[in-house]
């Protein structure tokens, strides 16, 4: 305070070169001037964080970084394949990326920042990539005949996948040389069913599947009748035309319940569908001699499916053949879905499998009844099946559909002529 004194401070030096400066005072023309010199700051390179963390997916994190060093500094990363770090414009922040960790162990590297002598590094770790285990495609489809394809496999587990075949008898798979690629072959089916398998890959508890599936070789009998598979649970296979026909569209013949002589769609052959005509009853639905389980209908026997030897399918195509039964099709409504349409300008409906596209044409055969006929607009299929509902034993199970409709619920005289669709004898 009174002048006599005078403090001088310096500021600290953070850079590394010493420095001067002068404090000057002046009064009246006169001046005196005190030198300063400083010494130079101690270098210095740091980072912060000098640690990261990542997970196992590609990301990035960033570092400050300090220094009184004028120079750039360089940038290692000891892992640059999965480990990389870029600096800002103004070299002050530094950004640590990673990329994905495919790998089932984690993984750790470093990034060194260095300049004039100095170093600063950052530990880096990254968590261990989850294990897969994957085959594409996981469906392989094959015809009949034997034949191969193959799959690709990826997985980051660092032991070898073991391979198991459900069906070890016509399905095998071998694996390439680099465990890349798995080759899968079937050999021949030369039943009439689609058969099916699974390929299972296994390591470290991983599994990846192959569903595979095998067409059926086709069953065609010497009068060119074709059984058609439509991957129905029960393994029926239904004709591909009706009995007395020559192509699916064509309407074949009509049967009375449980009679094997057919009749054409033309009335004028002089035949008439009814009880008068029936061969089990003496005139009436009331006089049943087979398949009868109502003594208010005719003579008990009990027997509510056809023999054989009551059957247009088997009795007109021979052995391999039959009528359907009322659950088989339940079966075929169940496990397909039916459109409207037309085969070379006849109606009908086509049934086609929810499980492996095949299907079959019911033309619109109507049915016959009295010395009256209906075709065009409707289809009635008999089963073999009796209709007790009620104990009554004079309608049998039917299959039927219009434009707009089908279904499995209907029933019918006996003595009606109708459209029988074979299906084949397992």
């Amino acid at each position: 305070s009174d002048r006599k004194t005078l403090t001088v401070s310096v500021a600290g030096n953070t850079t590394t070169s010493s420095r001067t400066g002068t404090i000057t005072l002046a009064v009246s023309g006169l001046t005196a001037t005190i030198a300063v010199t400083q010494q130079a700051g101690e270098a210095y390179l740091t980072v912060s964080p000098n640690e990261l963390g990542f997970g196992s997916t590609a990301s990035s994190k960033s570092v400050t970084v300090n220094t009184n060093v004028t120079k750039a500094y360089s940038i290692t990363s000891s892992n640059s394949d999965w480990l990389t770090a870029t600096a800002s414009s103004d070299r002050k922040t530094l950004t640590v990326s990673v990329a994905g960790n495919t790998t089932t162990s984690s993984r750790t590297g470093t990034i060194t920042l260095a300049v004039s002598g100095l170093t600063a590094t950052i530990a880096v770790t990254q968590h261990a990539g989850e294990a897969y285990l994957t085959v594409s495609p996981n469906e392989l489809g094959f015809g009949s005949a034997a034949s191969l394809e193959t799959v690709t496999v990826s997985t980051n587990a660092t032991t070898d996948y073991s391979i198991t075949s459900s069906n070890s008898e016509w399905l095998t798979a071998t694996a390439s040389s680099d465990r890349k690629t798995l080759t899968i072959s079937v050999t021949e089916n030369t039943t009439t069913s689609i058969r099916s398998g699974t390929v299972t890959l296994a390591v470290s508890g991983l599994t990846a599947v192959v569903a595979v599936t095998q067409s059926a070789t086709p069953f065609i009998d010497d009068n060119g009748h074709e059984a058609i598979d439509l991957g129905l649970p029960s393994g029926t296979k239904w004709a591909n035309m009706n009995v007395g026909a020559s192509s699916p569209e064509d309407y074949g013949l009509y049967f009375a319940w449980g009679e094997t002589v057919g009749y054409g769609s033309d009335t004028s052959d002089g035949h008439s569908f009814d009880w008068a005509s029936y061969k089990y009853c003496n005139g009436s639905y009331t006089t049943l001699t087979k398949y009868c389980t109502n003594s208010s209908y005719g003579t008990v026997d009990n027997k509510t499916t056809l023999d054989l030897s009551d059957d247009a399918a088997y009795v007109n195509w021979g052995s391999s053949w039959r009528m359907p039964t009322y659950d088989e099709i339940c079966e075929l409504f169940d496990n397909t879905t039916s459109t409207w349409t037309s085969v070379n300008g006849v109606s009908g409906r086509r049934f086609t499998s929810k499980t492996n596209g095949n299907s079959i044409f019911l033309p619109a055969a109507g049915y016959r009844y009295g010395s009256s006929s209906d075709q065009g607009a409707d289809g009635y299929y008999w089963s073999s099946s009796l209709y007790t509902w009620a104990s009554s034993s004079y309608d049998a199970r039917s299959l039927g559909f219009f434009s707009d409709y089908a279904g499995t619920n209907y029933s019918h005289y006996r003595c009606r002529g109708q459209s029988v669709r074979p299906v084949l004898r397992n």
